[in-house]
């Protein structure tokens, strides 16, 4: 029996949608920096699209306190969390607005309107940094395709535009956006703006702060640095 505060819809997807990322590779997109592409033309990790090799029994809480476990896993492409019925049906979850948030393996994710549901990367007083897990094709024109001696276009039957390399496999690119998420679960694409918003009494130091450190928007972990800073600046 499926939890009956699930609310979910079938996803149907093609096989070459489904192929797993390992771990590493999961950690390795987690430290692109922020706004970035990255393309990996191995086979293994070509479509990578779903953060965990398998679907894993995760704990899902939701805002009326309530938990529920199920086999979860997140798919990057489609950036939908999928549950994995009793018959094997991959279906997604359709009410994250009820969810406080989903616990898979160590890591947490939260659901943010309008993106849908976010990797919290690190927790503070006040907010929470956040990312977004994406794959998406890689467009011609878009980037440098390195590694690569002969491309083809086309469009498949949905009509989404296909980029493959000369064997003939589809290339993805595979981003990772950060957010600031508040309290009241209101993101915040991070920018030095965004931030002094978000703590208007520390306008200066955030400035300095920045000034002095060139890396602390755009890679992950000068970006919890930046954060760590702020959030003890605002207990003093």
């Amino acid at each position: 029996m499926l939890p009956s505060q699930f609310t979910l819809k079938v996803v149907i997807a093609s096989a070459h949608l489904v192929i797993a990322c390992s771990s590493a590779s999961l950690a390795q997109s987690r430290n692109n920096s922020a706004d970035t592409t990255t393309v990996n033309y191995d086979a293994k990790l070509i479509q990578r699209n779903y953060c965990y090799p398998s679907f894993i029994t995760s704990t899902v809480t939701f805002k009326d306190s309530s938990v529920v476990q199920a086999p979860l896993n997140y798919n990057m492409l489609l950036r939908e969390m999928h549950f994995l019925t009793e018959a094997g049906d991959t279906m997604a979850l359709a009410n994250g607005g009820g969810i406080a948030h989903i616990q898979i393996k160590e890591d947490l994710f939260q659901f943010v309107a309008p993106y849908g549901f976010l990797w919290i990367v690190a927790s503070f007083r006040n907010l929470n940094l956040s990312a977004q897990l994406m794959t998406e094709t890689r467009v011609v024109g878009s980037g440098t395709l390195a590694k690569t001696v002969m491309i083809a276009m086309d469009k498949d039957s949905t009509g989404s535009t296909r980029i493959r390399d000369m064997r003939g496999q589809t290339i993805y690119a595979h981003l990772t956006h950060y957010f600031l998420v508040d309290k009241n679960s209101t993101p915040y694409k991070v920018s030095k703006p965004n931030l002094q918003k978000l703590y208007p009494n520390y306008r200066r130091e955030i400035n300095q702060y920045i000034n002095k450190n060139s890396n602390s928007l755009t890679k992950r972990e000068e970006l919890i640095k930046l954060l760590q800073y702020v959030d003890q600046l605002s207990v003093q």
